[in-house]
């Protein structure tokens, strides 16, 4: 699957946060009316949306787009940490089958490339701050 954010409209980070699950965990089935990103730091997960599953490890990130189901597909394994932000859904957001060049994967394998992780951190840290304008600009 495949995700397009409309540049043109300003989307507003609405949470973010850290967690480590000392213990299993599993997420909870859910639709949101937000964008919702998760960052893996460490640990495994597989999380579903749509019937389809995604298995997470160290440096996944997972777009899970907004208005369609997500759910936990097994328990995280203990000690694992993550990242995550929720992103308003706006005007010409939409999620797609197709490859389009202009979309961005569901999930993607981040592991090559630091700088994803850092921006991922800076939106996370930018929002706990409590500086809000900053956390939507580096989304």
């Amino acid at each position: 699957m495949k995700n397009v954010f409309n540049a043109k409209n300003i989307h507003t980070v609405t949470d973010a946060n850290i967690n480590f699950y000392t213990t299993p965990f599993i997420h909870p089935k859910r639709k949101m009316q937000e964008h919702d990103f998760i960052y893996l730091l460490q640990g495994e997960w597989a999380l579903g949306q749509n019937g389809q599953t995604y298995n997470l490890c160290e440096d996944s990130l997972l777009i899970l787009f907004a208005g369609n189901t997500h759910y936990g597909v097994t328990p995280c394994r203990a000690e694992t940490k993550t990242m995550y932000f929720h992103v308003s859904c706006e005007e010409g957001d939409r999620f797609l089958q197709n490859d389009s060049l202009s979309c961005i994967d569901t999930h993607i394998d981040a592991s090559n490339n630091k700088n994803i992780k850092k921006l991922f951190a800076e939106v996370v840290n930018a929002k706990l701050s409590g500086e809000q304008r900053k956390a939507n600009l580096y989304f």
